[in-house]
């Protein structure tokens, strides 16, 4: 349920989810993707960037309760509308 839930939220933030059935989404945050990370780590949310893993645009976001899906969803929305502001 709460894969499902965070996969529509990203998506209605027009991102990419890439949803592998594990407790984890894989999401293409484009090119602004290593400030988002940065910008959700200063707001305590840890997500893992694939940059390592030749994902350069990607993030991996672990699946939360209901309550921590809507903060990172609010969270994310916030950057996205400041890098492309």
């Amino acid at each position: 349920q709460g894969r499902r839930q965070l996969v529509r939220a990203l998506s209605g933030l027009g991102l990419t989810c890439h949803d592998g059935g594990a407790n984890f989404v894989l999401v293409d945050l484009g090119e602004v993707a290593q400030r988002v990370y940065q910008g959700a780590l200063a707001r305590g949310f840890i997500l893992r960037a694939m940059h390592a893993y030749g994902l350069p645009r990607h993030v991996r976001v672990s699946i939360g309760s209901g309550a921590e899906i809507e903060r990172l969803v609010e969270v994310v929305a916030t950057l996205l509308s400041t890098e492309h502001a």
